[in-house]
């Protein structure tokens, strides 16, 4: 068992996809924080729950399309370090895991998922740190063909932040 902890919808597609596509049934993935926040300059005509159903929508899209057991959002706005700590430990005693990738854009989440992955003895990898990840695999031309198609699913990515990179062969 793997999970996947992202602080938002779309990094853990970008940078896991590969590995996820290893074992999609044993994988589950947690998203982190509610990202409807759009500037507004970018989505002028979308109110804040459009954009949330949106995301909502492309998770759900992102998960049956690669077979992924379990994908959820914690949806945090700003996060809360003890609630998420228990809930991580909770789910990381249960789930089985053995190996977690996690966003290492975040800081807090970062040191809370290293503390954890310690304290339960599972190994731990870091994507999305500085553009640099502690793995990389080297997409077939199938695999780059089907993450280029669940890409263009998703229908509540807002600009090009939010999708650069996504279309590279390595993850």
């Amino acid at each position: 068992m793997q999970l996947v902890v992202s602080i938002n919808t779309y990094n853990w597609i970008n940078h896991t996809f590969g590995k996820i596509l290893e074992n999609p049934s044993r994988t589950d993935v947690v998203v982190v924080y509610d990202d409807s926040h759009i500037d507004p300059d970018i989505v002028a005509d979308l109110c804040r729950s459009a954009i949330a159903e949106q995301r909502r929508c492309d998770l759900r899209i992102a998960g049956k399309e690669l077979g992924i057991r379990k994908l959820k959002n914690l949806n945090y706005v700003i996060l809360d370090a003890e609630k998420f700590l228990i809930q991580m430990q909770f789910d990381i005693a249960l789930g089985g895991y053995k190996r977690i990738f996690c966003d290492g854009s975040d800081e807090n989440v970062k040191m809370i998922m290293a503390e954890i992955a310690r304290q339960y003895k599972v190994r731990i990898s870091y994507f999305n740190c500085d553009g640099i990840s502690d793995f990389t695999k080297i997409l077939t031309k199938d695999e780059y063909s089907r993450k280029v198609s669940l890409i263009h699913k998703l229908v509540g990515k807002y600009g090009i932040d939010e999708i650069y990179g996504m279309e590279k062969f390595f993850v």
